[in-house]
């Protein structure tokens, strides 16, 4: 299961959380979450912070965002397993 905070005026936070677990991992930045259809997967975006995004749309720059892909079942060390940054 996944939630947002997304402020008119500041920074998005995913929230994905285990509903087996109850665990919940933030990820500041952060948007957009799709799951696979087995649920293994989960893929979203990880955004610029809103005050870097103003700075670049003030200059006409392009605001880019990374793709992440995170494998939804915890590494054995502890914590989720980020298996793929897309730029």
């Amino acid at each position: 299961m996944t939630y947002a905070y997304q402020p008119n005026e500041g920074d998005d936070t995913l929230y994905i959380k285990n509903l087996k677990t109850h665990e919940v991992i933030n990820e500041p930045y952060c948007s957009n979450p799709e799951f696979s259809e087995n649920a293994e997967w989960v893929a979203f975006y990880h955004n610029l912070k809103e005050k870097e995004v103003k700075k670049l749309k003030k200059s006409k720059k392009p605001v880019t965002r990374k793709a992440v892909l995170m494998k939804c079942s915890s590494d054995p060390n502890g914590g989720p397993k980020v298996l793929l940054w897309l730029f």
